[in-house]
């Protein structure tokens, strides 16, 4: 073959390549933009929504995501700085709901002393009756009917509360996927669950601050003799009795621990998990009920592929 044939070959193998590569380029751009919008499509259309209905299932999620994305997304504490940077609902609202878990704790407690100073005499039921005892390191601790009341079901009681109000600030009814969504309402009520939220808290707020009066200036803390009752309380033995009548807020602390890092995972977890509406009941129905829903939703509109690579 001549020299300029095989000049003239070589330049076509490398224009074909080059028009290989550029088709090839443009294939990849074009595949990129497709994905690009896939990935808005499900930003807007799956994922907002879902996390404004505080769905227990994200598409593509393990049991184990979930159970974690919906404590970062709803829990009291972690929820402030650990939600998603979609999630609709912002953090004033979440500091609404914070300022309710923490007043409904300190209305609880008051409503601990002020029992507590009720006339036992003749009936069943005194706080500070000793339930039983534990020793550590040589040193013997009382634990009272009151405290473990209060660690159970003044915890747990706050737990629900919180959850509650949760549910009611974080209402998607104005939210993109939500019953109400679109138009001018929309628009301007997607805040509304919080707006609601602001007098219950402001109310249960007057209650706890109440309690609180009535506690500090009835001496409803004190016997007939003026000293300090339930000297023999675990937290007065723990502080040494220090703290005084001012112990109280030993207690308000750790019934907000309690009910924030292990009653509320608690409660949520059941929730999560559907065992009370056997996987199928609105509401109750959890993890197992919302991934079907969402798995039938996107297979309905055509996507149920789309999420796989998210």
């Amino acid at each position: 073959m001549p020299r300029n044939s095989l000049l003239f070959a070589s330049n076509k193998n490398k224009k074909s390549s080059t028009t290989t590569t550029t088709t090839t380029t443009t294939t990849t751009k074009g595949t990129g933009s497709v994905h690009t919008q896939d990935l808005l499509w499900y930003d807007e259309e799956v994922l907002i929504p879902l996390l404004a209905q505080k769905s227990y299932h994200l598409p593509g999620n393990t049991w184990k995501q979930d159970w974690i994305q919906f404590q970062k997304n709803n829990h009291i504490v972690f929820g402030i700085c650990m939600h998603h940077k979609l999630h609709p609902i912002e953090w004033w609202e979440r500091i609404i709901v914070l300022l309710g878990s923490m007043s409904f704790a300190l209305l609880a407690i008051n409503i601990y002393y002020l029992v507590r100073a009720l006339d036992y005499s003749d009936r069943v039921g005194d706080p500070s009756v000793e339930l039983y005892s534990i020793t550590i390191a040589g040193t013997e601790y009382a634990i009272t009917q009151g405290t473990v009341v209060l660690w159970t079901f003044g915890s747990l009681c706050s737990a629900i509360f919180d959850f509650a109000v949760w549910q009611t600030s974080a209402c998607a009814c104005f939210h993109p996927g939500g019953r109400c969504y679109g138009g001018y309402c929309s628009k301007h009520c997607k805040d509304l669950g919080s707006y609601v939220l602001i007098p219950i808290v402001v109310g249960v707020m007057g209650l706890a601050a109440y309690a609180s009066y009535l506690r500090t200036h009835d001496d409803v803390n004190q016997d007939e003799d003026g000293n300090v009752m339930d000297t023999d309380d675990v937290y007065d033995q723990v502080t040494g009795g220090t703290l005084g009548e001012f112990s109280f807020i030993v207690k308000y602390a750790v019934e907000l621990l309690l009910s924030w890092f292990v009653w509320f995972p608690l409660f949520s977890t059941v929730m999560f998990s559907g065992v009370l509406g056997c996987g199928v009941l609105p509401v109750l129905g959890g993890r197992p009920r919302d991934k079907k829903r969402v798995e039938k939703d996107l297979a309905e509109r055509g996507k149920d592929g789309v999420y796989a690579s998210f």
